[in-house]
């Protein structure tokens, strides 16, 4: 009973977003679609130089493996070839954004910082 009002009350919430969130689209494209623009034309930029610094501080490190695939891959997650153990250690402990189930991690998180400690 509780979870068929629970649904009653949250299909409408899924079926129609609110109306605010159109309106911020709205206003993006109609008022400031060349600085959205300009931010999309770069984080594909940033991105890339976030490959390249991880892959170079690998490399500098002397850590075993071939570490081209980093900078080979495209988006905003890179998959690691670490273990699904690692990747959980590697968030438990560090706090790194690892996926453990599929072993990627969040690119577009890093920064130049900390490439250093990933």
């Amino acid at each position: 009973r509780a979870s068929g009002q629970l649904m009653h009350i949250l299909r409408p919430m899924y079926s129609f977003p609110p109306l605010w969130a159109s309106r911020i689209v709205t206003d993006i494209l109609k008022n400031r679609r060349q600085e959205w623009v300009d931010e999309m034309t770069e984080l594909p930029k940033r991105i890339n130089k976030m490959r390249r610094a991880l892959q170079d501080e690998l490399e500098r490190l002397d850590t075993p493996g071939n570490w081209s695939f980093i900078t080979e891959q495209r988006g905003m997650f890179s998959y690691t070839g670490l273990t699904a153990r690692q990747c959980e250690l590697l968030g438990t402990r560090h706090h790194v954004g690892y996926s453990g189930v599929v072993r990627k991690m969040n690119v577009a998180g890093l920064s130049y910082k900390n490439c250093r400690i990933v």
